[in-house]
């Protein structure tokens, strides 16, 4: 009569959780997507910085190292989160972070 539907667990709600596995991916897909959107933000302001710094060199050497550092932290989030996609498939399930390790078929030599 009644069917209860199995809520999925998912970044930035928890309740769906099955077991600590979801838990941590769940809470790494959301540490991850905050940490892309503070990035956006400062990648904004760091080309704010560069277009308004007038031809002054001290600013627009200011404003390309933060988007410099903007693009360096960018990727350590995404590097981080590809190797705990691979801990977590290589102890068993799928990536679960989103990303999956790119693998080449098996070809067989034997005619």
């Amino acid at each position: 009569m009644f069917q209860v539907y199995a809520q999925k667990c998912q970044a930035f709600d928890l309740s769906g959780c099955k077991d600590i596995r979801d838990s941590l991916v769940a809470g790494i897909n959301t540490a991850t997507s905050l940490s892309l959107i503070v990035a956006a933000i400062f990648m904004v302001i760091g080309a704010i910085k560069f277009i308004t710094s007038s031809g002054d060199k001290g600013k627009a050497d200011e404003a390309k190292n933060l988007l410099t550092n903007v693009l360096i932290g960018i990727a350590v989030i995404l590097s981080i989160n590809i190797l705990f996609g691979a801990v977590f498939s290589f102890f068993g399930g799928s990536g679960g972070t989103g990303f999956t390790i790119p693998s080449l078929p098996t070809v067989s030599t034997t005619r």
